[in-house]
Parts: structure tokens; C-alpha cells; sequence
């Protein structure tokens, strides 16, 4: 497996690498970042900033450590990669056809054998949106 660096790349180019393909994020907080920052830039169709102060929410998925606990960093995370509630006109159809969906079963317990109970089974995904022409 060779990993390619999408650094500068736009949406379409990476969209299409990744199409048809599944992908697996096994191991530490990196591998965690590796995929949070890949889903932010699926969802959101941009990087995630370099630094939090770039963020509008002064906030980053790719950093546990701006919450206060996990029980706020899951949920944060999974309602940023979370794209399809929002109501989408023609134009904006025409500018994001993608939907992103992630399920976040991820349980982090306080206390000192954390680590063996702790659960981090995140599903994300990109789904096309049919144009609001098709629906009627």
C-alpha cells in the first residue's frame, strides 16, 4: 500500500483516488488524526486548518486535547463529519454533490484501565446527491 500525499489537491482529485475503495485506520492518535483530517476534507471539502486559531470554532478534530473530556470530542467530531441534515437548494447541490454520514461507536471510560475498554469504531462515508430534479 503506498500512501499518497493529497497536500494541495483538490476535492474531485481525491474523491476520484478513493472512489470505489474502502479504507482501514488501525492504531494510535495518529492514525486517528490521519483519519479525522481525511474525513474533514471530505466533509467540508478543505483541510482541516494548521492551527486551531485558523479554526472558526478555535477547535480541531484533530486534536482531543481542545475538549474538555472525550464524551465532548466523539460527539463534536461525528456532528462535523455529519453533512446531511443540513437543507440543500439547487445551487448548493450543485456545489457539494456529496453527502458525508459518519457513525461514531466510540466509548472512551475514565480511570486507569482506559485503554483496555476503550472503543473507536468510526464508518464514514460519501454519498452522492441526486439532483433535486430527480426527486420529483
Amino acid at each position: 500500500c503506498r500512501m499518497r500525499n493529497f497536500e494541495g489537491h483538490h476535492f474531485n482529485d481525491v474523491q476520484k483516488a478513493l472512489q470505489g475503495n474502502h479504507l482501514v485506520f488501525m492504531g494510535d492518535s495518529l492514525s486517528r488524526y490521519t483519519y479525522t483530517s481525511l474525513a474533514h476534507f471530505l466533509s467540508h471539502r478543505r483541510w482541516v486548518p494548521s492551527f486551531v486559531s485558523d479554526a472558526p470554532e478555535r477547535v480541531s478534530v484533530c486534536s482531543e486535547f481542545d475538549f474538555h473530556s472525550w464524551a465532548q470530542y466523539y460527539p463534536w467530531t461525528n456532528h462535523q463529519f455529519n453533512r446531511h441534515n443540513q437543507k440543500a437548494t439547487e445551487a448548493d447541490i450543485r456545489r457539494h454533490p456529496h453527502v458525508s454520514y459518519e457513525i461514531c461507536d466510540c466509548r472512551r471510560p475514565d480511570g486507569p484501565d482506559y485503554a483496555e475498554r476503550t472503543v473507536e469504531n468510526r464508518h464514514f462515508r460519501l454519498v452522492p446527491v441526486l439532483p433535486l430534479t430527480n426527486l420529483r
